[in-house]
């Protein structure tokens, strides 16, 4: 989370002037989110190094392979604020502790992390061409089966648009995007046996509240994602607990089911205990949305800023 806000406030610096009072606020919290960041990651070097002599494999790559994002996030920022000693070294660390796990991955056929590990070293295609070649030869000299799954992986990376960004695409085109990377990391939403998938699939079911929220501008979903699936995808409707929000009266509900039920299951097994039955069908203040009116992941993450005050009280 700090990785993300210190990633977030980097990139707003941009928008004001050096000499004004706004640039002096967010370069200030921006550096203080960057000193937390490098705190944080200089213990995380040293658990990672004490798992590898004490030969803690499994441990170690299950942690990198949760952290690899957010190390590669906050790289992007530490080439501008870092000096030059600390940028090599954590370049040099970031991809030698990569080839270990992922030889690790291929020496106990792990291949839920050697696909999870290739798609996130994928990211960085675009700007290094590179990226992905000494673990693409590692992969492919002990198993040769898997050339058909990394250049599905990299081409599902390549193929976003560079002159569009992911919050300019539709709604379908997103949750399109999160559905083929599920399936390259073997979570396929579409198979009724796989148990990610059901994950995955539950995800892309929540993924827009505009059917709920629609209903009333008082009503607001907050996603709360948690688990491997979520860290995989970076997607915020999967996995963990979602919240279905009064903004004007205070009422919240979670979930980590369908949020069409938790705020309408009239028909179903919880009949008389919804959020709407309990909240809205007798409300007063009920004010619906114009019915053009559509949720979007931009308009979200605004509002959660927004409404942080309301939505930090809700902790679970």
């Amino acid at each position: 989370m700090i990785t993300e806000q210190l990633h977030a406030t980097h990139h707003s610096i941009s928008n004001f002037e050096r000499d004004s009072l706004e640039y002096l606020i967010f370069n200030n919290q921006t550096h203080e989110f960057y000193r937390e960041c490098s705190l944080s990651l200089q213990k995380i070097i040293e658990l990672c190094n004490r798992l590898t002599r004490d030969g803690q494999y499994h441990v170690l790559a299950g942690l990198f392979t949760d952290i690899y994002a957010s190390v590669l996030l906050f790289k992007g920022i530490h080439n501008s604020r870092g000096s030059k000693e600390s940028i090599e070294f954590l370049g040099f660390w970031h991809e030698s502790m990569a080839s270990l796990v992922m030889a690790y991955c291929i020496i106990t056929k792990d291949f839920f992390k050697i696909k999870r590990l290739y798609l996130l070293m994928s990211t960085s295609l675009k700007e290094d061409p590179q990226a992905t070649q000494e673990a693409r030869k590692l992969i492919l000299s002990s198993l040769p089966d898997f050339e058909e799954a990394l250049d599905s992986i990299e081409e599902s990376i390549l193929s976003v648009d560079d002159n569009k960004d992911f919050y300019s695409l539709s709604i379908e085109e997103q949750k399109a995007y999160f559905t083929n990377m599920a399936k390259n990391l073997g979570m396929d939403p579409d198979d009724p046996e796989s148990e990610y998938g059901h994950i995955v699939e539950m995800g892309l079911k929540n993924y827009d509240p505009s059917s709920i929220m629609r209903n009333c501008e008082s009503l607001f979903v907050h996603y709360r994602p948690g688990g491997i699936i979520a860290q995989s995808l970076r997607m915020h409707s999967t996995g963990g607990m979602h919240l279905l929000v009064c903004l004007k009266h205070g009422y919240a509900h979670g979930t980590g089911n369908l949020l069409s039920r938790l705020y309408d299951d009239s028909d179903g097994p919880s009949f008389g205990h919804s959020f709407k039955e309990q909240h809205c069908d007798k409300c007063s203040d009920c004010k619906p949305r114009p019915k053009e009116w559509r949720w979007s992941l931009k308009w979200y993450e605004s509002a959660v800023e927004d409404n942080r005050d309301i939505l930090s009280k809700y902790k679970f």
